[in-house]
């Protein structure tokens, strides 16, 4: 049983490090709140954090035991973070897959809490760092490369999930492309917020006055367009 002052001062160290990872999540997990991702801010401080414990844990059982591997906790981290990683990546549509940036954020958010369990400071700050600006520079950067910055954003709502999805099938129909679709049920409601890349064939206003003319649609309107 440690001392008083020696457990204080363990305490003290523990609590930095547990509040740095914490902080390392929040900063990337920020971005992908502000994108509407299924995994967000909580999502990557607690992946964080939990890593963080894990690495203490296994520091800590070789303390204990004088024997054993300290990093193989760890080894499972970064080889087990792939369910929760898997969780976050969905088909939206005919040879789409999304998510795969909040894998990978998650992934990384994992390796960083392993390195502020070992006390590797300057490695999980510059990394937290250099991750927030892949997620948001090169976020518009990449978008201007491949030519998706230009695009529609729909608002609108039905009675039935089915309309809504019909209307994505119109859009098609009508020589657009669907980049995103996000639903949200509540009560006899269903809205939908859809993503479409612009189109110099279709006017702002001719895309709205053909999504309001859709079967059991209503409420439609621009959320914005950039």
């Amino acid at each position: 049983m440690p001392s008083f002052p020696v457990l204080m001062q363990e305490i003290v160290k523990i609590s930095f490090q547990v509040i740095l990872s914490l902080v390392c999540g929040f900063v990337i997990g920020i971005e992908r709140s502000k994108a509407k991702r299924s995994a967000g801010m909580r999502t990557y401080m607690l992946v964080c954090l939990g890593s963080t414990v894990v690495m203490l844990t296994g520091q800590r059982f070789f303390e204990m035991y004088q024997s054993g591997d300290p990093s193989r906790l760890g080894a499972q981290v970064v080889s087990g973070i792939g369910f929760l990683g898997a969780g976050t990546i969905i088909s939206s549509g005919e040879m789409r897959v999304k998510g795969l940036t909040t894998a990978a954020g998650l992934w990384a958010t994992a390796c960083i809490g392993l390195a502020i369990g070992t006390q590797y400071y300057s490695v999980a700050i510059v990394s937290t760092l250099a991750i927030y600006i892949i997620m948001t520079l090169f976020k518009r950067f990449e978008d201007r490369v491949v030519g998706i910055d230009k695009k529609w954003r729909l608002y609108m709502e039905s009675n039935h999930l089915d309309s809504i999805m019909n209307s994505c099938k119109r859009f098609e129909e009508m020589g657009l492309e669907v980049l995103d679709i996000r639903t949200e049920k509540a009560d006899d409601v269903t809205s939908a917020i859809i993503e479409i890349r612009k189109n110099s064939s279709y006017s702002n206003e001719m895309l709205l006055k053909n999504a309001k003319s859709f079967q059991d649609i209503r409420n439609v309107r621009f959320l914005n367009t950039y």
